[in-house]
Parts: structure tokens; C-alpha cells; sequence
């Protein structure tokens, strides 16, 4: 819930834990739809496509800045 409300206006998708390769393949294809130009891949990482590499770059930066969390305060 946190995610979405984070990620609000961007099209995204989650993909739960699969074992990479061929299952993983398997989850993505599962979850895709036209419009998804960010993944989440549970225990795997972030993906991200856009047009040309400075407009994933631009993505991906958009994306981490929204998901980051401020640092814990340690006692």
C-alpha cells in the first residue's frame, strides 16, 4: 500500500519472489501490460525502461527518490 501511494501517476507493477531465470521470466510476463515502465521484483531489484537511456536514467532517479526512506536514528 505504501508502495502505491508512493509511485501515485507512475504505471508500475510488482513481481513476487520467483527463482531467477525461467520462472522469474515467467512472473514478469505475468505482470506486464502496456504502459509498465517500472518493475518491482521482490528480493531481485527495480527495473525500469523508457525510450532512450536518459530517460531511464531520468526514471530511475524519479523512482528512488520517491521509495527512499530518511536514515533511522540510531540511540
Amino acid at each position: 500500500a505504501q508502495v502505491a501511494r508512493r509511485l501515485d501517476g507512475l504505471e508500475w507493477a510488482y513481481v513476487p519472489y520467483r527463482r531467477p531465470g525461467l520462472p522469474l521470466a515467467q512472473g514478469i510476463a505475468e505482470r506486464l501490460r502496456p504502459g509498465v515502465d517500472v518493475l518491482i521484483l521482490a528480493n531481485h531489484g527495480l527495473v525500469v525502461a523508457a525510450e532512450t537511456v536518459a530517460g531511464a536514467e531520468a526514471l530511475l532517479r524519479r523512482v528512488t527518490r520517491l521509495l527512499a526512506r530518511p536514515p533511522r536514528e540510531v540511540a
